[in-house]
């Protein structure tokens, strides 16, 4: 579930979005995510942020990109720590 069911071209736009978000200090810098795919994604985010950020940066970041239900679908698997 989660960033895995994305499309290929939502995950782009999910990672676009994630080197746009927070301030300089703690966005992951786009190089970073260029070749990155969705397993090394969530590793990579979850050492920048730790496991609870990273788990509602990416519930924003699916809500900016209209991927409501999968949000969703993760706030709940946050809620139960299975991020």
């Amino acid at each position: 579930g989660g960033i895995s069911e994305l499309l290929e071209d939502e995950f782009k736009e999910f990672k676009w979005h994630l080197s746009n978000s927070g301030t300089k200090d703690n966005s992951i810098p786009r190089g970073k995510l260029e070749n990155v795919n969705r397993h090394d994604l969530v590793t990579l985010m979850v050492q920048q942020y730790g496991g609870s950020d990273a788990g509602k940066i990416a519930v924003r970041v699916l809500k900016k990109i209209n991927q409501n239900e999968l949000a969703d679908e993760l706030k709940k698997k946050l809620l139960e720590g299975t991020f």
